[in-house]
């Protein structure tokens, strides 16, 4: 059975941390796919621009594409993933290679999300009014039965 990992949370939550211990469970069955990744150059400097976002977005659901199409079998999205239109690109791919989604929700309180997103670089640090904004944005995911 292939599945598809849907991480969801406001930045600074542990999302990625919880992924990476998904793939440390089975590295040679499981990919990241995380549009946060694609921020970084070829010099590993975090470059991220809002004006991208979208474009860095379909990236990343390509990409997610390709390692279905490689048919690996745990492919996990660690991205933010806040509403049912943000997901909606991987549930139809889900549905197209026939995975089965699973959502990791990951829930904190708002200062221990604050205090995670206070531990990353400082070109990485989200800024508050957006964590704020993130928080308020986030509503649980509906899947389709077939998913």
């Amino acid at each position: 059975m292939n599945n598809l990992y849907l991480m969801q949370g406001i930045s600074g939550s542990g999302k990625s941390t919880i992924a990476n211990m998904i793939l440390e469970n089975d590295v040679e069955k499981t990919e990241i796919a995380s549009t946060d990744d694609l921020w970084i150059d070829e010099y590993g400097k975090y470059n991220f621009d809002a004006s991208k976002l979208g474009e860095k977005h379909k990236e990343n659901q390509e990409f997610v594409k390709h390692l279905m199409n490689k048919g690996i079998r745990n492919i996990i999205v660690d991205n933010t993933n806040l509403t049912n239109k943000d997901v909606e690109p991987y549930l139809k791919l889900a549905k197209e290679y026939k995975y089965t989604v699973r959502i990791i929700s990951v829930s904190c309180s708002f200062e221990e999300s604050k205090r995670g997103n206070s531990n990353r670089s400082d070109d990485r640090k989200v800024p508050e009014n957006i964590l704020e904004r993130q928080k308020q944005r986030m509503e649980r995911i509906n899947l389709d039965e077939s998913c």
